[in-house]
This record gives C-alpha cells, structure tokens and sequence, in this order.
C-alpha cells in the first residue's frame, strides 16, 4: 500500500493483490520509517457503516472504508477512477474538509 499526502487530500494507492487482501483479511497496514527519528504506520480497515472514516494520531493514522463502496469498485474493475470520500471535521467546519482517495493500481510495478 502507498499513500499520497497533499495539504487536505490522501490518497491510497493499493496493488490489485493488496485490494484482495483488504476484502479478505478487512485489514491491510504499512509502516514507514523514517530512519531512526520516527515511523508513521497507516492502517486500512473495512467497516460495516456508509462512511468512510479518519483517525489516529501523528504516528498511527487509521482509515476505515465502507464495505459497500469496496464491493462496488471491486464489480467495476479495472477502472481509472477509485473510490473518493469527503470527510468532515467534527466541529463542521467547512474549511477543514479533508479528501481521501482510494484507487487500485492496475499499472503496479512492485508485483510479486
């Protein structure tokens, strides 16, 4: 699994392997490390509910999708366009949406 950060937007690139993996396992992590200062671990899990979801802290960011939605892009691959979410700030403050992307990468160049 890669992931792509931009200001407000996070994007999950999974190979088509990883994806399986995630229907099967409903859990898929990575973890990076940067040298000896510190590691961030991003983790991805299925739930059960119709939104996807965001938390964690600055070391263990946790993403939670919605069954449904995988099942949907799963019937549509291969696909150019994955799943896109808007996720909202508690307070519901507009000004801090944040984007999360989730495509299969059909193209992977790190298959086994």
């Amino acid at each position: 699994m890669r992931y792509q950060l931009d200001q407000q937007r996070l994007r999950l690139r999974l190979s088509p392997a990883e994806f399986d993996e995630l229907l099967e396992s409903a859990c898929l992590q990575t973890e990076t490390r940067f040298l000896d200062c510190f590691s961030v671990i991003v983790s991805a899990r299925v739930l059960d509910q119709t939104e996807a979801r965001l938390d964690g802290d600055s070391a263990h960011w946790r993403i939670g999708l919605p069954r449904a939605s995988l099942l949907e892009l799963a019937g549509r691959l291969p696909c150019r366009d994955g799943l896109k979410f808007e996720l909202e700030s508690a307070d519901g403050d507009r000004a801090k949406t944040f984007e999360l992307i989730v495509d299969v990468d059909l193209h992977d160049k790190r298959r086994v």
